[in-house]
């Protein structure tokens, strides 16, 4: 299962993984809490083997707290840990943002800002060591020289393209096989 925001959702996991049983439960605009609310319904009765999880961005993007983000985090995979025991669960990094992508992206970006994104990120790196996961830094492979979403690798600012998808596809591929 990949689980997240629009991030997920968006990613064909399908065209990348060939031969990959899989269920993309990314809902754009989907938070924490969301992904709270929805965890047994969208992920636990189907007791997947792994569990990919990427989310966080959009709880920035309404103004939560990095404290805020990462507790949530936590409660998500202490649920998963408590139903899935012999579930392996890959916690992914939040991607960059880049507020100049593009005429407009700043308005895309909203409040959501890479110094944030950055100490969630090295929080993350922390739990997963605390909660015995595995932490997979995406978000290092996907930044400029500046520390912002490469261009290259995205829309506008906030979501990826199919060349930052592909990206991903490399870094996530010694984990999903």
């Amino acid at each position: 299962v990949f689980l997240g925001d629009s991030l997920t959702e968006f990613y064909k996991i399908d065209e990348f993984f060939h031969n990959v049983d899989h269920y993309n439960r990314g809902i754009a605009g989907d938070t924490t809490d969301g992904v709270i609310d929805r965890l047994y319904d969208n992920v636990i009765n189907i007791k997947p083997r792994k569990i990919f999880l990427q989310i966080g961005t959009n709880d920035l993007g309404f103004g939560k707290k990095p404290d805020y983000i990462v507790e949530n985090i936590r409660r998500i995979i202490d649920m998963i840990q408590v139903q899935l025991p012999k579930t392996e669960i890959f916690l992914i990094s939040l991607y960059p943002v880049n507020p100049k992508a593009a005429p407009y992206s700043r308005f895309v970006v909203g409040l959501r800002r890479n110094k944030d994104i950055d100490c969630i990120n090295e929080r993350l790196v922390a739990l997963s060591k605390e909660l015995s996961v595995t932490y997979i830094d995406v978000a290092r492979f996907l930044k400029d020289d500046k520390g912002h979403l490469n261009v290259e690798y995205t829309i506008e600012g906030l979501h990826i393209c199919l060349h930052g998808y592909m990206t991903i596809t490399e870094v996530l591929r010694p984990y999903v096989f």
